[in-house]
């Protein structure tokens, strides 16, 4: 530990008085209100120095910066969500004609088969047609639409999604 010479004290008070006339800072004063309000000023022209310093490039840069993430952010949530839709001209042909021909031998409509296939997209079903000839796959789908209906608060056997389900249930199993 340093030890203390006589006059050490004095030299420090001087480098202070020093740094206080050098750097334009004006030292405590007793009344709290003053304080604040110098202390405040203090704060906005450092503020101001160190924006006068140099060029406003970095400050544009970030300013363009944000907004085109933010856009670029929602762009991407929102083709994210519009990407579960179907898409005819995307199936396959032969599985298109094998979803026609089970349409046309159970008695479908055109509705019905989109419906059908929708959900088949909605849910993640490969291949789209296995919720035409699979009962398990149709009922895991309409338990599922059950239970999203039902955490809603909703009645699901009086949703008209759910019955419409069922009456395609019936025709197709």
């Amino acid at each position: 530990m340093p030890e203390n010479k006589p006059g050490q004290g004095q030299e420090t008070l001087h480098k202070v008085g020093n740094y206080f006339d050098k750097y334009d800072v004006k030292p405590p004063v007793d009344d709290p209100e003053q304080v604040t309000l110098q202390s405040a000023q203090e704060n906005i022209k450092a503020v101001n120095r160190y924006f006068k310093s140099g060029t406003y490039d970095l400050e544009i840069f970030l300013a363009l910066l944000l907004p085109a993430i933010l856009i670029l952010t929602f762009l991407f949530l929102y083709r994210r969500d519009a990407g579960k839709t179907l898409d005819l001209d995307e199936i396959p042909e032969k599985d298109f004609d094998f979803i026609e021909m089970v349409r046309l031998q159970k008695g479908l409509e055109e509705f019905d088969r989109d419906f059908l296939l929708q959900l088949s997209v909605e849910n993640s079903i490969a291949p789209l047609y296995q919720i035409l000839i699979d009962k398990g796959v149709f009922e895991k789908i309409e338990t599922r639409i059950m239970n999203e209906i039902s955490e809603k608060g909703e009645n699901a056997s009086q949703n008209k999604r759910v019955r419409y389900l069922r009456k395609l249930k019936m025709k197709l199993f």
